[in-house]
């Protein structure tokens, strides 16, 4: 009886691990329009056509490429747009021992990248401004790698997101861009991250506005967002 209590033990706490996966985020999105629906007594037209699927295309390969709730469902374990968290670009430690490196290479090295998704906790009980301290063990070559770091919560980053709170980094790709000042020459593509700002996603939504890092207001269709 005990090892088939263990056995059963194993199966729940796999499942309750392949549950975070990020496909599960795509159906559980499906299913809350479906229940959506169901009280409003009908499809809500706009919803309905950026609700999107499960099926690898709506994946994507970057940020803000395809404009699909599902898309941004499986992509938020794939970039932080709101602090840039990432192997990369880890949060800053605020205690450790062991490599840093190792430490680093092991956790940003996680499929998806342990970083990027460090800030999808919340203690609520604890109040809403409370930031999250995270201690992460990873013992590499023998050594026991201890890392502490403190990063904003779920409820700071809904915030910020939902409200402008942060500069929204976006890696574009200019093509056809002329090599010469006069606007002649031949024609040649340029990558850069530019900087945008708005007051709040209703604002963006309703009213197409946004100030980018040169400081001029200018009108965007959400379709590129």
């Amino acid at each position: 009886m005990k090892k088939v209590s263990i056995i059963v033990l194993v199966f729940i706490m796999a499942n309750i691990v392949f549950a975070h996966r990020q496909h599960v985020h795509q159906y559980i999105s499906v299913q809350a329009y479906k229940l959506l629906k169901m009280q409003l007594g009908g499809d809500l037209r706009i919803m309905k056509d950026k609700i999107g699927g499960l099926d690898s295309y709506y994946a994507g390969s970057g940020p803000f490429q395809l404009g699909f709730i599902t898309t941004g469902a499986w992509r938020e374990d794939e970039e932080d747009v709101v602090y840039g968290y990432s192997k990369s670009n880890p949060p800053t430690l605020t205690s450790f021992s062991g490599s840093v490196y190792d430490f680093i290479a092991a956790f940003g090295g996680l499929s998806p990248d342990g970083f990027v998704s460090s800030t999808h906790f919340w203690y609520a009980d604890e109040g809403d401004n409370l930031q999250t301290t995270m201690r992460a063990n990873i013992i590499v070559l023998g050594i026991d790698n201890v890392m502490l770091f403190t990063i904003p919560n779920a409820y700071q980053k809904m915030t910020a997101f939902a409200y402008g709170g942060y500069d929204l980094n976006l890696d574009l790709i200019l093509y056809g861009f002329p090599t010469n000042a006069d606007g002649s020459g031949a024609c040649a593509t340029q990558r850069a991250i530019v900087t945008f700002h708005y007051n709040s996603l209703i604002d963006l939504y309703k009213n197409k506005k946004y100030l980018c890092n040169e400081g001029n207001l200018a009108n965007r269709s959400t379709n590129y967002l």
